[in-house]
């Protein structure tokens, strides 16, 4: 798994400098989308945003709350009620398996039925503690950083709007986002141990191998499907088609130094990662210690 993973660019780092002449250095750090997980962003990265000329995160502030407010105003925003429902699209195993994970989150069946993929896979894509932690008011890690910088008078602004992040989401095939929601029913029983795995990668900076870990336990329950080409596929909706779409907002800010850039840690390595789509680009980014 290691192997694989350190042999894609940049594999390895949450913090990273992006220097470019006359202008002070701006940060890229990789989040993790829980807060589960907030201590590990440690002293020299609070005081990195502490000191920044701007802040720069996925999406801003004022479209986490637009979007909140669409949610609960806009109920055909969240849920296709004229579609046939994902069921549909299902084998016999796999709704099996979908309800039984919804179950674990106390959600209808037949209402997730109708949800569109994007809350789907945000529903889905954490284990029910995790979940229940959010219910509690727990934030992601990322909108906790905002704030912050938010309470320091230091601007926040987003590289995309919310509908623009949705989007690529609704743009992964069917048969990749069956996958994404249902994956192997063995793991059903591991979700706190794969989320805490992928934890314990993130905090030791092995940010490809929580793709490559997933890539691993899928394949051995689900041998009969092309994982990896699945895999390849959503990534390329989810981060590469993304990364190439932050590009200008990045390269004008980045250019006038003193920027503090957080986004999820995968768009970091690769070919079409954020780093290597920087160096492109003329600056110079290098792996920083967080400590």
């Amino acid at each position: 798994m290691f192997d694989r993973a350190n042999a894609v660019p940049n594999a390895r780092g949450r913090l990273w400098t992006v220097d470019v002449p006359g202008a002070d250095p701006s940060f890229l750090f990789g989040t993790f989308h829980s807060g589960e997980v907030l201590e590990t962003v440690t002293p020299k990265i609070w005081r990195l945003l502490d000191a920044a000329r701007i802040s720069i995160f996925e999406v801003s502030l004022d479209q986490q709350a637009a979007l909140e407010e669409r949610m609960a105003s806009d109920p055909g925003f969240a849920f296709d009620l004229d579609g046939p429902g994902v069921l549909s699209e299902m084998t016999e195993a796999q709704a099996e398996a979908f309800g039984q994970a919804l179950e674990r989150r106390g959600v209808d069946l037949y209402a997730a039925d109708r949800m569109q993929p994007w809350l789907l896979a945000a529903l889905l894509g954490f284990p029910p503690c995790h979940l229940q932690a959010m219910s509690s008011g727990d934030k992601p890690m990322d909108e906790v950083l905002a704030r912050h910088a938010e309470s320091l008078g230091i601007p926040v602004v987003g590289l995309e709007s919310y509908d623009t992040a949705l989007d690529s989401l609704n743009r992964v095939p069917k048969e990749q986002m069956l996958l994404a929601l249902v994956g192997a029913p063995e793991l059903l029983d591991q979700e706190e141990d794969v989320f805490r795995t992928n934890a314990s990668l993130y905090a030791a900076g092995e940010v490809q191998a929580i793709n490559e870990f997933g890539i691993y336990l899928t394949e051995r329950f689900r041998p009969d499907l092309k994982v990896r080409e699945i895999n390849d596929a959503m990534m390329t909706e989810l981060l590469d088609v993304r990364n190439r779409a932050w590009m200008p907002t990045l390269e004008s800010q980045l250019a006038k130094g003193g920027a503090f850039v957080a986004v999820g840690a995968l768009h970091l390595p690769g070919a079409v990662g954020l780093v290597e789509l920087l160096r492109a680009k003329g600056f110079t980014v290098s792996r920083t210690a967080v400590e």
